[in-house]
């Protein structure tokens, strides 16, 4: 299992038209030209998280996961060269690089380690965990990111999540630091390989210990399936699409709650997911 160190996130309900990130990064001190919606909430995430962790360390790993990264552009992009019938700009097509986000991370915050942008289209979180869990790592910290980018019109990117035309919808960017290192962790994380029967995901819920606290993705809340009654499920959130997860598990790392929570997910393509954290001894 992975030791968290230190969690920060942003947070924010979408309006009608996007709010200015610039000037919330240029209230921190810094200030960046030329990178699009995704790279501004993703720097907003991770300085959210250095400031509650402290130094993350110059050789720490840099992971930055999303279910569908740089959406936004993508559908500009997309948008121009067939709708419009003109090619993007070269920022615009450089900025739909999952790496960028990373570079100017990396930057503001001093990190020289090893860089990955993780993109799964369900679990991207739960898979930039799998990723550092893998035990031929040879780096020791990592800051883990999971980025969920808001995209206009609204009515279309409800349409993209299957969300009722009044559902409200947010943007989120949360980071986890992790530290093999840490001497009083907050918690320690594992995620389940994603699994086709359900039958051993309820094998895995039946072994944790009594009491163990369960949140479900928003997907799940209506249409559960059998969970053991061991288990203490807690009340949804309310934040739809990629940040789920990540929303969770910050809600349950800030609440300080000393028993051992989970979360379990399904994707459209039929796949379990299941976060399983353990309390730390911070």
């Amino acid at each position: 299992m992975l030791n968290i160190a230190g969690f920060g996130r942003h947070v924010g309900t979408l309006g009608t038209a996007p709010d200015d990130l610039r000037a919330q990064l240029q209230a921190l001190g810094v200030s960046v030209r030329r990178v699009n919606r995704f790279i501004e909430l993703a720097l907003l995430g991770a300085l959210r998280c250095r400031e509650r962790s402290g130094d993350i360390g110059t050789d720490a790993a840099l992971y930055v996961a999303a279910e569908t990264p740089m959406l936004n552009d993508c559908v500009k992009a997309l948008r121009s060269t067939i709708a419009e019938q003109r090619p993007p700009t070269p920022f615009e097509f450089m900025n739909i690089s999952g790496n960028m986000a990373g570079f100017y991370i990396a930057q503001q915050l001093g990190i020289g380690g090893p860089q990955l942008a993780v993109a799964r289209r369900h679990g991207g979180l739960e898979a930039g965990i799998e990723l550092l869990g893998i035990g031929h790592r040879s780096h020791r910290r990592a800051l883990l990111g999971c980025v969920d980018e808001g995209v206009w019109p609204l009515d279309e990117q409800r349409d993209r999540l299957g969300l009722a035309a009044d559902t409200p919808l947010h943007e989120s960017s949360h980071w986890f630091h992790i530290d093999a290192d840490c001497a009083a962790p907050l918690a320690r994380v594992a995620a389940l390989l994603p699994q086709a029967d359900y039958g051993a995901i309820e094998t895995c819920l039946r072994a944790l210990p009594g009491g163990t606290r369960l949140a479900l993705h928003p997907r799940l809340e209506r249409d559960a399936p059998p969970l053991p009654a061991t288990l203490e499920r807690l009340p949804g959130h309310g934040l739809h699409g990629q940040g789920a997860c990540a929303e969770a598990l910050y809600r349950y790392l800030d609440s300080g709650a000393p028993a051992p929570w989970c979360h379990l997910s399904r994707g459209e393509d039929g796949l379990w997911y299941l976060l399983h954290v353990q309390p730390g001894a911070g």
